[in-house]
């Protein structure tokens, strides 16, 4: 079998010597690849045999690349979404929905789980191939494949197996492979249950053949989860929610905001058995564009991924505007990531003025009035 030049599509490491620009210029010529084309071929035969799915089966695949496995998989799947990274590996899948070779309404995404959170969407199942080895932030990515996943969802991984460095070489900053009862315990303490493995393909190359797995796990049921209940908490305690979730792209994060202990500032939050698992600061400042209106500004919302997908941001607004309605306030206003804006709008604000940057994201201003039947 031809052996594969590079083998990952889906997220691009910053110490990879190939990054972005390699895969948008390979993307054109990918499925010439015969190696490549026979892995995807393989990989759908296994993941068919593994995983129960149908014409309902609502389908992610994540690096996704340009499409291989889930053109592989045919008329076995229902809804599609493919996500990827790449510009170019976008561009490809796109002509190949013009061209009816994907499904004429599957979805493309330029989604990145290692840095945005995951989006208000469920799924049944969520395959990914070659592409988790890539990512340092592993854990974070794994909770938002649990927060995509409706309860008894699957989840496939098609990965390397541990090794020892030789499939990369000198320079790599993602995983040399994976050891399977590593993977496993962390896909448990994603949310996962059922894990199970078994053998699918290998990688021929000069440093030897390299191994893949298949990884299955199943999204716990999240109506196990003890009841919801809304507290009043310290800002210290909001610190890890903070560094974690909001700003885990920065070296050195700044995680005590200066309103934090001001007159009217309060922080309301969400436990779990290992802590806190959503957190919001809301203190009295102005908003832009609104002189004179008593408003508080809402910061730091934050849910920890493993316990997104359960309304708990909802939940956090829903307390704060009864107490800042108790209080006189007319309106509650943000700082938004673009990424989110859809959450703030689903909750009833309004996106205002123009896009601008804050560490380091794209944010717009987005405010609630309270005042509002």
């Amino acid at each position: 079998m031809t052996g594969d030049h590079h083998d990952h599509h889906g997220h691009h490491d910053h110490e990879d010597t190939r990054g972005p620009a390699f895969f948008d210029e390979a993307a054109a010529t990918w499925d010439e690849d015969e190696a490549k084309v026979e892995r995807a071929r393989v990989v759908a035969e296994v993941l068919r045999d593994a995983v129960s799915m149908d014409e309902s089966t609502r389908l992610l695949e994540y690096g996704a690349g340009t499409g291989l496995v889930t053109q592989a998989l045919g008329d076995a799947i229902g809804a599609v979404t493919l996500a990827d990274l790449s510009t170019g590996m976008r561009a490809v899948m796109a002509a190949k929905v013009a061209a009816g070779t994907l499904p004429a309404d599957a979805r493309i995404w330029d989604l990145d789980l290692a840095q945005a959170d995951p989006p208000e969407e469920r799924f049944d199942l969520i395959v990914t191939v070659l592409t988790l080895h890539h990512i340092p932030e592993l854990d974070r990515v794994l909770h938002g494949f649990a927060a995509l996943l409706d309860d008894g969802g699957h989840l496939a991984v098609v990965d390397l197996e541990e090794e020892d460095g030789s499939f990369h070489g000198e320079g790599f900053g993602g995983h040399h492979g994976f050891a399977r009862a590593e993977l496993q315990a962390r896909l448990e303490a994603a949310g996962f249950t059922d894990v199970a493995f078994r053998p699918c393909h290998h990688i021929e190359r000069d440093t030897g053949t390299f191994p893949m797995f298949l990884a299955t796990a199943t999204r716990k049921d999240r109506s196990a989860a003890a009841e919801v209940r809304v507290v009043e908490v310290a800002p210290e305690e909001t610190h890890h929610l903070r560094a974690t979730v909001l700003r885990s792209h920065l070296p050195d994060p700044d995680v005590d905001y200066p309103a934090d202990r001001a007159p009217g500032s309060f922080h309301l939050g969400v436990r779990g058995d290992d802590g806190l698992v959503a957190a919001a600061t809301f203190s009295m400042e102005p908003a832009p564009g609104h002189p004179g209106r008593p408003a508080a500004r809402l910061r730091g919302m934050a849910v920890e991924p493993g316990a997104q997908g359960r309304g708990l941001g909802r939940t956090l607004l829903e307390a704060a505007q009864q107490r800042l309605r108790a209080e006189g306030v007319e309106l509650c206003w943000a700082n938004a990531r673009t990424s989110a804006l859809d959450f703030y709008e689903a909750n009833g604000f309004t996106v205002e003025g123009d896009e601008f940057e804050s560490i380091g994201l794209p944010h717009r201003v987005v405010v609630l009035d309270l005042t509002a039947s």
